[in-house]
């Protein structure tokens, strides 16, 4: 799956992570914002993932208190 977001602080220490909506998230991946605030990731859906009716995928800076969240959407298939 690829991850993209905007508008992020920039040069900014990030988490990635994933699970149901209103639950705690698992993190899948660490990486950076750019420096003028872009997110572009690739990342591999956990096999618990598959099936689920609702997962969500989380940016959250690992120092600062915000995240971002993505809305909910199911995964069908985690093997091509």
């Amino acid at each position: 799956m690829t991850v993209s977001a905007k508008d992020l602080p920039a040069d900014t220490a990030v988490v990635i992570g994933g699970g149901a909506p209103r639950t705690a998230y698992e993190v899948l991946q660490q990486a950076r914002t750019s420096a003028d605030g872009t997110l572009q990731a690739s990342l591999r859906i956990p096999d618990w993932s598959t099936g689920q009716e609702r997962f969500v995928v989380v940016v959250a800076a690992e120092e600062a208190e915000w995240k971002v969240r993505s809305a909910p959407f199911q995964i069908t298939g985690t093997k091509l």
